[in-house]
């Protein structure tokens, strides 16, 4: 799969569907209350894997492609590393995008919280 961008994203969610909310069918969940917020919030963040500065951590390049870097299938610990890059913000514990604060504690010898970006 290669990169998408936010637009393409949001096109993709406007199809056939079917989407129940609160006992009504949601046509357009891109614009529904209570779920556009949620789908354009999505998009903000796809499209932060063609910005530059952010681009050679959210993806990689395969066969002269970019995919996103959840796609990459790791054959090396540089590519679990890879994976598990540190936030765009540097700071441990948060994910690559959203900046959320992680709190799971794991034991010491399983793979830490940041490996699991998306």
């Amino acid at each position: 799969m290669t990169v998408k961008t936010g637009s393409e994203c949001l096109a993709s969610l406007r199809d056939d569907r079917e989407v129940w909310m609160q006992g009504e069918r949601i046509e357009d969940v891109t614009e529904a209350p209570g779920l556009a917020r949620g789908a354009h919030t999505l998009a903000s963040f796809i499209d932060k894997q063609h910005e530059e500065a952010h681009r050679d951590l959210l993806t990689y390049e395969e066969d002269g492609e970019r995919h996103p870097i959840s796609f990459l299938m790791p054959r090396t610990a540089d590519d679990v590393r890879r994976r598990g890059a540190p936030s765009m913000n540097g700071r441990a514990g948060q994910t690559a995008c959203s900046g959320a604060r992680r709190t799971t504690r794991t034991h010491p010898s399983w793979p830490s919280p940041a490996l699991r970006i998306f």
